[in-house]
């Protein structure tokens, strides 16, 4: 068998091996609630990264208070 096919053979059965997998982590899971799941995911997610924001935003201000004794710069 030559090198190339050789190739071909081994990655399609990979392939293979993948689908099957993926489809066995799917069976018995009810896909409303997967994607329930995935919702609620993004929101803890967007909170928390709204949260760190305006927090880095309020350390960042006073840093810049102390370091330079002048009020921060914004936006107008």
């Amino acid at each position: 068998m030559s090198a190339k096919t050789e190739e071909r053979v081994r990655s399609a059965i990979a392939r293979a091996g993948e689908e099957i997998s993926e489809k066995a982590w799917t069976v018995g899971r009810d896909k409303k609630a997967e994607q329930r799941k995935r919702l609620a995911w993004g929101v803890v997610q967007g909170v928390i990264g709204a949260v760190f924001t305006l927090g880095a935003r309020r350390v960042g201000a006073k840093a810049w208070g102390v370091l330079t004794g002048e009020r921060p710069p914004t936006k107008r």
